[in-house]
């Protein structure tokens, strides 16, 4: 009983660790947070970025996101723009030509095929 407790712990600690976030900001130094989604875990999925906007900056530990042209309100549309560096701010209309939407994908061989697939 008690290892399957330390397991669980462990496992809940590290689906943590592991999290992965898009921050929106409302001013082009990502200053002003005005929203985010995490995923956590081994999770993976879109993140549409909310009209109010002016910047976003994303970060995560062991997998990549990607940023895309737009949404339809829950999935990422039209191209691939960038892969997005962890931790740097980028403003959406000079950096990204305004983005719509983010992705994360795994880090791995096959997250290839995660960001060049039609979104």
């Amino acid at each position: 009983m008690r290892a399957t407790a330390t397991v669980l712990f462990i496992a809940s600690l590290a689906s943590t660790a592991l999290g992965a976030a898009t921050k929106f900001y409302s001013d082009d130094k990502c200053e002003h947070e005005i929203g985010k989604k995490v995923y956590n875990g081994f999770s993976t999925g879109d993140a549409p970025i909310p009209k109010e906007a002016v910047a976003i900056k994303s970060d995560s530990i062991m997998d990549v996101w990607y940023s895309y042209q737009r949404n339809d309100g829950k999935n990422c549309q039209g191209d691939l723009i960038l892969r997005l560096d962890n931790g740097k701010c980028y403003n959406l209309e000079k950096d990204l030509g305004s983005a719509g939407c983010t992705r994360l994908c795994v880090n791995a061989l096959g997250g290839g095929e995660c960001a060049s697939s039609p979104a």
